[in-house]
C-alpha cells in the first residue's frame, strides 16, 4: 500500500523463499520472478543477485538444470562486476550441481575447479570443503 518498489520487491523475494521451502515450486517461481522484475526496474543489482540465486536453486530442484544454467549465467556477470568472491564461489558450486543434474561431467567439473580456485584465494576452508566434496561426487559419477 506504501507504494515503495524497493519494499515490495524484497516482501516478494522472501515470500519465494518461503514458498520453495514448503516445496510451492510454481508459486515461488512466480514470486520470485515479480520480485526480479521490480529489482531490475529499480536497479537494485544486490536483490537481483539474490533472486536470480534463488530462482536457479528452484530449477535445480525441480530437475530444470538447463533453465538453472540460464539464471547462473546472469547471476555469474553480476557477481563478476561486483566482485564478490564468495557469491563467485556459490555461483559456480550451483552451475556444477546444474551440469551433474545435465550430466555434463566436465562443465561440471571446470565450475567446481573454478569455485576450488576461489575459495583457496578466499581463504574459505568450509566453501572450499564443500566443493572438493562435489568434485568427489562427480568422480564417483564417472567411475
Amino acid at each position: 500500500k506504501s507504494g515503495d518498489k524497493s519494499a515490495l520487491g524484497l516482501i516478494l523475494n522472501n515470500k519465494g523463499v518461503t514458498q520453495k521451502d514448503l516445496k510451492q515450486y510454481e508459486e515461488a517461481l512466480a514470486s520470485l520472478n515479480e520480485s526480479l522484475k521490480i529489482n531490475r526496474e529499480n536497479g537494485n543489482k544486490r536483490q537481483e543477485r539474490f533472486n536470480l540465486n534463488n530462482i536457479s536453486v528452484i530449477y535445480v530442484e525441480i530437475n530444470r538444470p538447463g533453465e538453472a544454467i540460464e539464471k547462473l549465467n546472469q547471476l555469474l556477470v553480476l557477481n563478476e562486476e561486483m566482485h564478490d568472491t564468495v557469491e563467485l564461489i556459490n555461483n559456480f558450486q550451483n552451475l556444477g550441481t546444474a551440469y551433474t543434474g545435465m550430466k555434463d561431467y566436465l562443465k561440471a567439473e571446470s565450475s567446481y575447479i573454478k569455485a576450488l580456485e576461489l575459495s583457496e584465494k578466499n581463504g574459505s576452508a568450509e566453501m572450499k570443503q564443500k566443493v572438493l566434496s562435489e568434485l568427489s561426487t562427480i568422480y564417483r559419477l564417472q567411475g
